[in-house]
């Protein structure tokens, strides 16, 4: 299983002659493989020479087109955060289209709540949220408030 994320530069270029031994393998041209990932087939041909490391994004991909497992987001969470994860999805994926944003928006700012009040933090350091600093400092009763103001 490849771990993308976890490669520096040197091991994502280096990572070429692999992809290039797996596309053979499986009988796949150059074109073929940049064409499924999307991506031009000059970026495919450097990605396969090790001129020079491969974007991540580029490289997750065509791993992709070749069936090589990756390590996925969820694969980083401890047991019971997958498990959290697996059971709160559902309810998203049966919200319409246009609500699913604005609940997991909510969900999120509700939890970070509760975690800062339960850890007392003045603010937590959530990946993507970063604009978002305030988010610590709700309370419910703010955090309703907030609700009440954009349903109006």
């Amino acid at each position: 299983m490849v771990d993308v994320d976890a490669l520096n530069a040197e091991e994502r270029a280096a990572l070429g002659e692999t992809v290039r031994e797996i596309r053979t393998a499986r009988g796949l041209t150059q074109s073929e493989v940049a064409e499924a990932a999307g991506i031009s087939l000059k970026t495919y041909g450097t990605l396969e020479r090790g001129v020079r490391a491969a974007h991540a994004g580029n490289l997750r991909k065509v791993l992709e087109v070749l069936g090589v497992p990756q390590v996925s987001d969820l694969d980083r969470y401890d047991e019971d955060t997958r498990a959290f994860i697996a059971s709160t999805a559902p309810i998203f994926q049966n919200l319409p289209q246009h609500a699913r944003a604005t609940a997991q928006t909510d969900v999120v700012l509700m939890l970070g709540s509760r975690l800062a009040q339960a850890s007392r933090l003045t603010a937590l350091n959530v990946p993507g949220l970063q604009d978002d600093v305030a988010l610590a400092a709700y309370d419910d009763h703010d955090w309703q408030a907030r609700q009440e103001q954009e349903n109006e």
